[in-house]
């Protein structure tokens, strides 16, 4: 008990001393503050009032004043809470810094991509990140213009959102209190960008335009050549892959391109001779060996200026309004019974051939697409052959995946193009009718009858093939054999034929034709030397007399037209010829 009162008067005394001290220090305050005043209002009534330049004052105001001051006074001499400011502001900072630490969430006031994160957990932050990636668009810009809009992805720029918010993560209080922005980080898939770029090569690509003609109040000019614009996708994808950020920031990016010269830039030189081509008119003459059939083509004097065009030796064709003239008349030519064309290089080879030569006809050759056959009731590969007029090894390759000796109703099957078997330019004005039924050989020359005789053809088992062909070679003496003239030691014997001229393939190595009599292996002639029999093995076989003139008289690449009952005329020679042997054997 002595002690604690002993401590409490301790307590009690140094309280007393504080309060002794807090009243000294007041009454030095007031006597300090008296004694100013009294100096100041001693100092006031020594100067002359007009050197005062008094001005008058409210008394409130003066009031609020010396409150205002004495108040500033006390707070930075005596009150205690401004001293913990500092103390509260590290205190807050310090706690923020822990939260966002042991949290999981963004600290205040980070942004990025001009999303605010403060506050926002990882997940849900790299959700808004991504969500504006998504909804961006990068400007894809073409000489200075728009060309297209898409989506970063799309170009093959990628956000990598979970870098990003870790980053903000780390930036504890640096947002407090002007903010912080973490820089997006952008990386780039090359092989999207490359197969974006790739996609647009065509969408870019304008030719160049050769220096051409057109017609101004009925006077022709010449017309500038143009480079052309190619994309240049390696370029472009460099340009990518060396900032690929700064392409997402700036929001645009500029397609690289090249340039390639056109053949020629002045035309100057050539409109009199494009004038005067262009007057005549240009005439494009396709011919269809198989039906014998010509067809003509023609152009207005506009279209013709345009197609026009000045190349490295002088008047050439302008490939792209060409190759439109050449996409109509093959939609026509599409239209036929079996499908044909015109192919683009060898008219337009024709057509600047006749340009060159200042003829106003360029000729043609009418081609054959392959088409398809539906299988008929009592069909088999052979009889489809002959009934096409094809050669059955040509069937068989155009079909490996089907067994042509097992058919049904209803399949499908490849017909060859019809040119497989006519591959050579065919001599015009010429053509030989050959008539399998009646065994009889008609010639044309000119459209008129020159030559007609009777014939042997293939037996049963080895058929002469009816359809459209060509003579294909020339030889005045071939050999030939058979299995038929092999022994039981498999040694075969030959034959010769005389004037032979192939026109169709039956096999590797083995090839139908037209011939003259057979010298056989034991030293007879084949058919004693007759005609009009069905005893050769596939050939064509005439008299000897006949075959010579046959075989002096046709050139290769002659047309030869095999008809029959399985395969009808194709051409009007060929009806022709069928009229005329009716007429002849009636009258026999």
């Amino acid at each position: 008990m002595d002690n604690y009162s002993s401590s409490q008067r301790k307590r009690v005394s140094r309280a007393r001393q504080r309060q002794e001290k807090r009243r000294t220090r007041r009454e030095a305050r007031h006597d300090a503050m008296a004694t100013l005043q009294e100096e100041s209002v001693s100092r006031i009534r020594q100067t002359p009032l007009n050197d005062l330049n008094l001005q008058p004052v409210s008394r409130n105001l003066g009031q609020a004043v010396t409150y205002a001051r004495d108040t500033v006074w006390h707070l930075i001499n005596r009150s205690p809470l401004l001293k913990l400011i500092p103390l509260v502001i590290i205190a807050i900072l310090g706690i923020v810094w822990l939260v966002s630490q042991f949290s999981g969430q963004i600290p205040p006031n980070v942004w990025a991509m001009g999303v605010p994160l403060g506050g926002r957990s990882l997940e849900e932050a790299q959700a808004a990140l991504l969500e504006k990636w998504a909804n961006e668009e990068i400007n894809i810009r073409l000489d200075g213009e728009t060309f297209a809009r898409v989506a970063p992805s799309e170009l093959g720029l990628q956000l990598d959102a979970e870098a990003i918010v870790a980053e903000a993560q780390e930036q504890g209080i640096a947002g407090i209190p002007f903010g912080v922005s973490i820089e997006p980080v952008v990386s780039i898939n090359a092989g999207t960008t490359q197969a974006y770029l790739l996609n647009q090569i065509d969408a870019v690509y304008i030719p160049p335009y050769d220096a051409g003609f057109a017609w101004e109040n009925d006077r022709l000019i010449s017309m500038s050549g143009t480079p052309s614009r190619e994309l240049d996708v390696s370029a472009t994808l460099d340009l990518i892959q060396f900032d690929p950020l700064a392409i997402y920031e700036k929001g645009q990016l500029d397609l690289q391109t090249n340039q390639t010269a056109p053949s020629s830039f002045d035309a100057t030189p050539y409109v009199d001779a494009a004038y005067r081509l262009i007057n005549n008119g240009l005439i494009l003459t396709g011919y269809d060996p198989f039906i014998d059939e010509y067809k003509q083509w023609g152009t207005n004097k506009n279209y013709l200026t345009q197609m026009l065009a000045v190349g490295p030796a002088g008047l050439a064709l302008r490939e792209d309004r060409f190759q439109d003239l050449i996409n109509v008349v093959n939609g026509e030519l599409a239209q036929s019974e079996q499908p044909r064309y015109l192919e683009f290089d060898e008219a337009q080879l024709a057509v600047e051939e006749a340009i060159t030569s200042g003829e106003s006809e360029a000729n043609v050759r009418i081609r054959y697409l392959p088409h398809e056959y539906v299988v008929e009731s009592g069909d088999r590969g052979y009889s489809i052959a002959r009934k096409n007029g094809m050669p059955f090894t040509l069937i068989e390759q155009a079909n490996t995946d089907i067994d042509l000796d097992v058919l049904s109703v209803g399949d499908v099957i490849t017909i060859p193009s019809r040119d497989a078997v006519v591959p050579f330019e065919p001599i015009l004005g010429k053509r030989i009718v050959v008539d399998l039924d009646r065994k009889w050989l008609v010639g044309f020359e000119n459209g008129e009858i020159a030559f007609d005789w009777q014939i042997s053809t293939g037996m049963p088992q080895a058929p002469t093939s009816p359809g459209i062909f060509q003579i294909l070679s020339k030889t005045e003496e071939a050999v030939g054999s058979s299995s038929d003239l092999c022994n039981s030691n498999g040694v075969c014997g030959q034959w010769r034929m005389e004037y032979f001229m192939g026109i169709y393939d039956v096999a590797e190595n083995l090839t139908n034709g037209f011939h003259g009599i057979v010298h056989l292996a034991n030293g007879g002639l084949l058919g004693d030397g007759a005609v009009g029999a069905q005893n050769t093995y596939g050939c064509v076989m005439s008299t000897q007399a006949n075959s010579e003139f046959l075989y002096q008289w046709a050139n290769e690449g002659t047309v030869v037209e095999i008809i029959s009952s399985e395969f009808a005329p194709q051409s009007d020679l060929g009806r022709q010829a069928m009229s005329y042997m009716d007429t002849l054997f009636q009258s026999t």
